[in-house]
């Protein structure tokens, strides 16, 4: 005589049900996932989410991450008591998940955790540029991790820019490049440079006498990867330089005996000159070197007429090449008549 099992009907019911939730949740990430639960460690539910790796920070604390595809950055997520099913999310045109299972109904990316709970999920950085908050989700627990994404392509900004004076540089960035990087300026003659860091640099003009009103430099870098940003422009200004002055004193030496002639330049745009030199021509003919005195850009020296030299109407002229308040090179002179 057989016996019927008295859960029969109610052991087909709950088959029953279980093929439906399985079927809906398949149906919802578009593959074959396996739910289930992970070690609980005798505590609530709960899920943390880290990064792998040493991914720098920005000063808000947001991982940083360079778009367009040039960064991948490793989330580790850790579930306790709930499903080994996590899904991660980002927002269309921010990245892609390496592997895993797109769910069409609510955009997450779900992967299966391993038997200690953990689920290791590759982002590859997509296009947009900005900040978002990733989330990821296992049952009806979500954490979120902060991200920053920065520049796409190695670029130097300003894209152009006017320096004036000689004396005052003008600053330079490189945004999404990878350090350490090299500089390149088009006109090394007329134009320096300093790094003041890794990423940027300062622009000064060395020698106003090379350029010309209104030319264009170019600025260019490379970085570690072999990127070479867009050249920058720096404009070299006519308008705003002071001009190089000359005095002599005195201007009409005696005649018949031994004279000294004291002669200054000011000339800001030669401001790192420790000394300059003069042409002296007229009744002599040869040079003076002038040492920077009183401050920078300012520079004096002595010229000695021998009594011999003396002779009424004898004229010493001194001449000095600077810069003219165009920005350009000039020549600026004086005279010592003797009288």
């Amino acid at each position: 005589m057989s016996r019927k099992r008295p859960w029969g009907k109610t052991g087909i019911l709950l088959t029953a049900a279980l093929a439906l939730c399985v079927a809906g949740l398949l149906g919802s990430c578009g593959g074959a996932l396996k739910s289930e639960s992970v070690p609980n460690a005798g505590t609530a539910g709960s899920m943390t989410l880290t990064v792998s790796g040493n991914v720098a920070k920005d000063s808000e604390g947001r991982y940083m991450i360079r778009a367009n595809g040039k960064d991948t950055i490793e989330f580790i997520a850790t579930v306790k008591g709930l499903s080994s099913l996590v899904g991660f999310y980002v927002p269309t045109g921010w990245g892609t998940f390496g592997g895993g299972t797109l769910s069409n109904s609510d955009g997450y990316t779900y992967f299966q955790a391993d038997k200690s709970g953990k689920v290791r999920a590759q982002l590859m950085a997509g296009t947009n540029k900005g900040r978002f908050d990733l989330r990821a989700k296992s049952m009806d627990v979500e954490v979120t991790l902060p991200l920053s994404f920065e520049f796409a392509t190695c670029t130097i900004l300003p894209s152009t820019q006017t320096i004036h004076e000689v004396s005052i540089p003008v600053a330079y960035a490189a945004r999404g490049c990878v350090l350490p990087m090299e500089w390149f300026v088009s006109l090394p003659l007329s134009v320096g440079y300093y790094n003041t860091y890794d990423d940027w640099i300062d622009i000064y003009i060395t020698d106003v006498n090379t350029i010309t009103t209104g030319q264009t430099v170019s600025i260019t870098a490379i970085d570690s990867e072999g990127n070479i940003p867009t050249a920058a422009s720096l404009v070299l200004s006519a308008t705003q330089c002071t001009a190089a002055t000359i005095t002599v004193s005195p201007t009409a030496p005696a005649a018949g005996v031994n004279n000294y002639v004291s002669v200054i330049v000011v000339d800001p745009a030669n401001n790192g000159a420790s000394s300059v030199d003069l042409v002296v021509s007229g009744f002599a003919n040869g040079t003076l070197t002038l040492t920077q005195w009183g401050g920078e850009g300012v520079f004096q020296g002595n010229y000695t007429i021998l009594a011999a030299d003396a002779a009424v109407g004898n004229v010493f002229t001194f001449t000095y090449s600077g810069t003219a308040g165009s920005c350009t090179g000039t020549a600026v002179s004086a005279t010592a008549t003797v009288a």
